[in-house]
């Protein structure tokens, strides 16, 4: 997600918290169906409230904060995230280069993100920015140690 994203590693926290959110209110077959958010908070999931991770985003501009008639009502950003403990999206406004949430947002799901819309951010996504964030050395499940090829007595 954040490697298609083409945003810089710094925001993988969002990327893996995203991912989080959207995995427990997802549909699981070890569990009939139902997402682990419905069984744990006994309350349906509403499909309709996920949006893509950097998709464009205009969230409205409280009338008070408004700096006149004649001013935009909204401000542009790119979606993010969503934010904890209450309904609303974590968006990153690229103009100020501040993280904000939201619930008044208007999603342009479809419009590309231009480099300029990241522009602070705008890094080259090749395979040396990733280097280093995982281990060389790391486990992958397909792989089997001695430890594992042995069945656990106490089993």
């Amino acid at each position: 997600m954040l490697h298609n994203s083409k945003l810089p590693k710094s925001f993988w926290v969002d990327a893996m918290q995203t991912a989080a959110y959207i995995t427990a209110r997802s549909p699981a077959s070890g569990l009939h169906g139902k997402a682990p958010y419905e069984i744990l908070f006994k309350r349906r999931v509403d499909p309709t409230l996920f949006r893509p991770f950097r998709c464009q985003a205009y969230a409205l501009i409280p009338k008070d904060k408004r700096q006149g008639k004649f001013y935009s009502k909204g401000r542009k950003a790119i979606m993010i995230g969503y934010t904890h403990g209450k309904q609303a999206y974590k968006l990153l406004d690229t103009k100020k280069q501040t993280v904000f949430s939201s619930w008044h947002i208007i999603f342009n799901e479809s419009g590309k993100v231009q480099k300029d819309d990241t522009a602070p951010w705008n890094t080259d996504t090749s395979t040396d920015q990733w280097e280093g964030l995982i281990p060389e050395n790391a486990h992958y499940p397909d792989q089997k140690t001695l430890e594992e090829d042995d069945p656990d007595p106490q089993i």
